[in-house]
């Protein structure tokens, strides 16, 4: 189902990019226990993370910088290799001084994940608080959601964007509610 989505979507003329996200900006939060694998932490002292769960294409669809390594992958399926990506805050928290790419965290939907990409800090609580951990694990690897958002990057209009999407997924979800169509800007203007 998310290929058929993502790949719908990016047909759509104007479109740049798409992806799925469970957690949008300013929006709900959890945190996670995000160990670094071979780190014994004092009490008090164990890491915790706001976990993103992403298909591909939901980074470059949002405008959040690759830092280092790679974004998500189609590839990145729960047959392969279990993987994430880290933004900065994290990469520092849990490996100050080093390369985050290649280590290995414990237990976010699979018993370890090997980094794979750094990618740039978002203010995900509040416009006024800094990010905090981030982690994005891919969403053909981890089916902890218990809903997901389409995120569109486009030149188009979005009214134009908004009929064209539904347009394009009406074969494979055809009640599709024409409300829940939203700009980046009405988000933040909503946590405002």
């Amino acid at each position: 189902y998310v290929d058929e989505v993502l790949r719908r979507v990016k047909e759509i003329p104007g479109v740049e990019s798409a992806g799925i996200t469970d957690a949008l900006p300013l929006g709900r939060n959890r945190t996670w226990g995000s160990p670094a694998k071979g780190v014994t932490y004092e009490r008090g002292r164990f890491p915790f993370a706001f976990p993103r769960i992403v298909s591909d294409g939901y980074i470059a669809a949002m405008g959040i910088p690759v830092i280092a390594g790679r974004d998500m992958a189609p590839s990145d399926r729960p047959n392969g290799e279990q993987v994430m990506l880290v933004n900065e805050s994290m990469a520092r928290a849990l490996w100050p001084g080093q390369d985050p790419l290649g280590k290995y965290v414990l237990g976010p939907c699979a018993k370890e994940r090997r980094v794979v990409g750094v990618v740039g800090d978002v203010r995900h609580l509040a416009l006024e608080q800094a990010s905090g951990n981030e982690m994005y694990l891919p969403m053909r690897q981890c089916r902890d959601q218990s809903s997901v958002d389409l995120v569109v990057r486009s030149t188009l209009p979005p009214a134009q964007l908004a009929g064209a999407i539904r347009a394009a997924l009406q074969p494979i979800a055809p009640n599709l509610p024409g409300n829940d169509f939203r700009t980046l800007q009405q988000i933040v203007d909503k946590s405002v």
